[in-house]
């Protein structure tokens, strides 16, 4: 009765959300700790959840439970051994409870989804910040065929010439644009023009004496990111 409760006044005060963005950092990290199984591939399944964290702890044990969204009636619980469910066409909220408490993410925090026939959504809740790694120096890349709003891991996704002897001007637009994790600013002497490129992530340094770099931190957001995005099932299973 008081999750059904919580649900009503979660969807009243409008604070459940189908897909939130928080802060990671910076992208290059070491492998995340995962907390996933695999689903059997001989029962069909059309929900899985898949849990990570981006540095080294391990992940204390967790359980999901799974509710209607229309009335807040139960209809499933996933976890560790089994990350996977059959559920029916329609909305639902997802109840989070890990064992012990994480920093970065508080108890029982809700998350909705949605079920599409012939589809299956998967559910993947990336936790903590990565550590930064060294700054990447000198790049080269082109990066020509890329616009403000397609941001690549640990690669360029916009480059641009400035005046030399101005690394304040690369610093200020990695600073104003949300993609931009880190800044390269180039200036070789044989360059007529200086270069500087904004960055999504971080890729291996390549030291450059003729390079300024430097990386944007954002603080202003949760550590820990969720992704929902829906395929099609194969129809043979």
């Amino acid at each position: 009765m008081w999750m059904r409760v919580l649900i009503r006044l979660l969807l009243l005060g409008g604070i459940v959300s189908e897909l939130f963005t928080g802060n990671i950092g910076a992208e290059q990290a070491p492998a995340p700790t995962q907390s996933m199984s695999k689903c059997a591939d001989t029962v069909p399944q059309n929900f899985e959840i898949r849990i990570q964290h981006l540095t080294h702890i391990e992940l204390p044990a967790w359980t999901g439970q799974i509710f209607a969204l229309a009335d807040g009636k139960p209809v499933g619980t996933v976890s560790l051994k089994k990350p996977c469910q059959q559920l029916a066409v329609g909305n639902y909220v997802l109840i989070l409870h890990f064992q012990e408490t994480l920093p970065e993410i508080e108890s029982l925090r809700p998350f909705t989804f949605s079920i599409s026939r012939n589809n299956k959504t998967i559910f993947t809740l990336q936790i903590g910040k990565a550590e930064t790694s060294e700054i990447e120096y000198g790049v080269g890349r082109t990066g020509a065929d890329f616009v403000d709003s397609d941001p690549r891991r640990g690669r360029d996704y916009v480059n641009f010439e400035l005046p030399k002897n101005q690394p304040e001007l690369c610093f200020a637009k990695c600073k104003k644009d949300p993609n931009c994790d880190a800044y390269s600013y180039g200036n070789p002497p044989e360059w007529p023009m200086a270069r500087c490129w904004l960055m999504h992530g971080f890729a291996v340094p390549h030291p450059d004496p003729h390079a300024v770099s430097g990386v944007i931190q954002r603080e202003d957001a949760p550590p820990y990111r969720v992704e929902i995005i829906t395929h099609k099932l194969d129809p043979e299973k």
